[in-house]
């Protein structure tokens, strides 16, 4: 039994994210998902099948191997369509049915919070986060309001610094005017 996939990420983080999803206690409508968890994890084999030069080539390539493989029959593997990354209108409703009046408790998002505590960004990452977002707009540019007491402020006791300010962003930046009254 086969199942070919396609991924922009690398085979480790794509492998990764499999065996977090093996291993959660979700419910999961990804058929190769299910599949893995009637078996153990190391009864499965990852490879590299092939390398495309863009997300569309990557898609095509995906339509060849699961025809080539003859994977998205059930007998022989366990993609569930064709390939190139279209759902059926079916597998779109199930997904958004699934993940509709989800509630995040509190300690799932403590938890997230502690994964990413402390967790540093390399220059690399940054660099590239810089280059992205040179040129655009800031969502918030042209904003005006005007700071309410305490605000940026943890005490009721200690008064906010800002308070009675105007801000405007502009070009970003968060600007202060001392509002005369």
């Amino acid at each position: 039994m086969v199942y070919v996939g396609c991924t922009t990420t690398s085979l480790e983080k794509r492998i990764a994210s499999y065996k977090a999803e093996y291993k959660s206690k979700r419910n999961i409508i990804h058929s190769f998902i299910l599949k893995m968890r009637e078996f153990e994890l190391v009864d499965f084999v990852f490879e590299q099948i092939d390398v495309a030069n863009n997300v569309d080539e990557m898609y095509e390539k995906e339509i060849f191997w699961i025809a080539q493989y003859d994977s998205s029959n059930e007998k022989h593997g366990y993609n569930i369509s064709p390939g190139g990354h279209k759902c059926s209108d079916e597998t779109r409703v199930k997904r958004s049915n699934s993940l509709k009046g989800r509630i995040i408790t509190k300690e799932a998002r403590e938890s997230s919070s502690k994964k990413l505590m402390g967790h540093a960004v390399s220059e690399e990452t940054r660099r590239k986060i810089s280059e992205k977002t040179k040129g655009r707009e800031s969502w918030n540019t042209g904003t005006v309001g005007v700071c309410k007491a305490n605000s940026g402020s943890f005490s009721p006791d200690k008064p906010a610094l800002n308070k009675g300010r105007r801000r405007m962003i502009i070009d970003g930046k968060i600007k202060f005017i001392r509002v005369e009254s």
